[in-house]
């Protein structure tokens, strides 16, 4: 009797060993698949990033723009300082 219920106690534990395994093995698996959450996560994460990378090009583009303008307004300056000089030469030349 004693060697059947030590025989018994062997094999539940080893069953339930077998069974703890096998659960974990199983979890393992599950861990590498992606659930919902974890599938809505990395939509957001790429949306932010093309979103980012829209803002970076229009900022760029904008200051490629702001440094076209402030070219272009410089060079009107000059030109109308030249001219300014040249009416200021022509005044003093008269006086």
């Amino acid at each position: 009797m004693k060697n059947s219920a030590r025989s018994l106690i062997a094999l539940m534990t080893a069953a339930a060993l077998t069974t703890s395994l096998a659960a974990c093995q199983n979890t393992e698996v599950r861990a590498e698949e992606k659930g919902p959450a974890q599938k809505a996560g990395e939509h957001i994460d790429k949306a932010l990033t093309k979103a980012g990378d829209g803002i970076n090009r229009a900022a760029e583009a904008t200051g490629n723009g702001l440094n076209k303008a402030a070219d272009a307004t410089g060079k009107a300056l000059q030109k109308a300082g030249e001219k300014l000089q040249g009416a200021a030469n022509n005044v003093q030349k008269q006086d």
